[in-house]
């Protein structure tokens, strides 16, 4: 886990920064897995308005076949954008 580079995080700001890291490892948590929580709650909302939701409205229509053409190609598009963007 990074805390920050120098010179813009000063050795005092580093400090204080890894005490509170410290703490959090004291109470039995894992600071890395907070930091990810946001970007994993975000990805999940993307991908549940992205992706999931025109897919049932499709086969809501009963459309299954183009369904599964549009989820091909939306979770193909994810992925890539994932790897594109470094997000993960």
């Amino acid at each position: 886990m990074k805390i920050g580079s120098f010179p813009t995080t000063s050795l005092a700001e580093a400090r204080v920064k890894l005490a509170e890291l410290k703490t959090i490892r004291q109470e039995a948590r894992c600071p890395a897995t907070e930091q990810k929580a946001p970007k994993q709650e975000v990805r999940r909302m993307l991908y549940v308005d992205v992706v999931a939701d025109p897919i049932w409205s499709v086969i809501d229509r009963g459309a299954n076949v183009q369904a599964d053409s549009i989820l091909r190609e939306l979770t193909a598009a994810f992925v890539f954008c994932d790897w594109s963007w470094g997000v993960g």
